[in-house]
């Protein structure tokens, strides 16, 4: 009898840990964030009702490249081959969100990151899941909130390090900490994702 392969973060960097070296080898920016698995309350949270989470071992991976030079109105764009891991075929393949969607999340990022003169940011994801599914926007728009935040110094390691030390309730009521700032960046972006609902 067969064991069934492990399928998680660790087990995917060490079976395909080319894949991995090409996304970090195209980032100055790189931050994860966990997928999760809803077992109820997926539509009830969006108005404030009660949710059961899980996280998932698997992981969104948000990239930043930078650009010093630039030409046209979008100064920020997403990658169009990003890449995802597919059960099915075994291996990392070409992935992306549904076009309005992303088309939508573009826009505003557009309209809400300030980035320096003459300065481009294509955005690369890289997630150990299909995009979609598994909590893939809610990781998706707290890795872009974090990348950003740090991007423009907004936060640093050390304020990451105090997210991981502190409650919800201590970390939204202390502003040094930050975290109430960028969670309310990756609420907006979910709900522009949403068409303007998302539990935050």
């Amino acid at each position: 009898m067969k064991a069934r392969e492990p399928f998680n973060s660790l087990a995917l960097k060490n079976k395909f840990p080319e894949a991995y070296r090409e996304f970090f080898s195209r980032c100055q920016i790189v931050v994860s964030s966990p997928h999760f698995f809803t077992w109820s309350g997926e539509y009830v949270g969006y108005f404030g009702g009660m949710m059961t989470l899980q996280k998932l071992p698997l992981r969104l991976y948000v990239g930043l490249e930078f650009y010093s030079q630039h030409q046209g109105n979008n100064k920020i764009a997403f990658n169009s081959e990003n890449k995802s891991f597919s059960q099915k075929e075994r291996r990392f393949v070409k992935d992306q969100y549904d076009h309005l969607t992303q088309g939508r999340l573009t826009n505003f990022l557009n309209q809400n990151i300030k980035l320096p003169a003459g300065e481009a940011v294509k955005i690369h994801l890289f997630s150990e899941v299909p995009f979609g599914g598994s909590g893939s926007t809610g990781a998706l728009c707290s890795g872009l909130a974090v990348a950003f935040a740090l991007a423009d110094k907004t936060i640093n390691q050390d304020n990451l390090t105090k997210w991981s030390q502190n409650t919800c309730c201590e970390l939204l009521a202390n502003k040094k900490y930050k975290f109430n700032t960028i969670l309310r960046m990756a609420w907006k972006m979910q709900a522009i994702m949403r068409g303007k609902e998302s539990t935050g």
